[in-house]
């Protein structure tokens, strides 16, 4: 179990993307950890005990790396049109929706008020999938971007994006 979970956090490190997860992954892990607490509560030994907190550091930096990611999926979903992420796990989900609500609700109460909704026009931005590896990147917007790794989708600058297509290092979605 413990090779999993550092799995998950090699790819979560790895990529913008989040790693599929089955809806189940994190029930698995917490009784993983009670098995190993109520072992270690029958009997003491080290090298459980090293894998228990190895285990449970592992599982924390798992967490913040996907709230954070999950986070911004709400945000690209309500501000930017694009889909939800799949692979989330039954906890995830409830967290994805409930923040995608506040995220609604707080983009209406602001626009009742008479805060217009960005105007960004679409030919400014392009939706693309990387095909190759970038790393952090200026724009001419003046942001900074990535690093990202093939198989990423994000939303770039006309002309970056536009440049990225040309040079085969990215695809355009629609």
């Amino acid at each position: 179990m413990y090779d999993g979970i550092r799995r998950i956090q090699a790819e979560e490190k790895r990529s913008n993307a989040l790693t599929q997860l089955k809806e189940d992954t994190y029930s698995n892990v917490f009784a993983y950890l009670d098995q190993l607490k109520k072992g270690l509560a029958s009997k003491w030994d080290t090298q459980k005990v090293r894998e228990l907190e190895n285990c449970e550091k592992v599982l924390q930096d798992v967490e913040r790396k996907r709230v954070e990611k999950l986070l911004t999926a709400v945000f690209n979903e309500v501000y930017n049109k694009l889909d939800a992420p799949q692979g989330l796990t039954v906890q995830e989900k409830i967290l994805y929706e409930n923040a995608r609500r506040a995220v609604q609700e707080f983009k209406k109460m602001m626009e009742s008020m008479g805060v217009p909704e960005a105007e960004t026009p679409q030919k400014d931005i392009i939706n693309v999938r990387l095909l190759k590896d970038v790393p952090r990147f200026k724009a001419t917007d003046g942001n900074e971007y990535g690093p990202f790794t093939a198989g990423d989708v994000c939303s770039l600058p006309n002309k970056e994006g536009r440049i990225m297509i040309e040079k085969n290092a990215a695809e355009p979605l629609q």
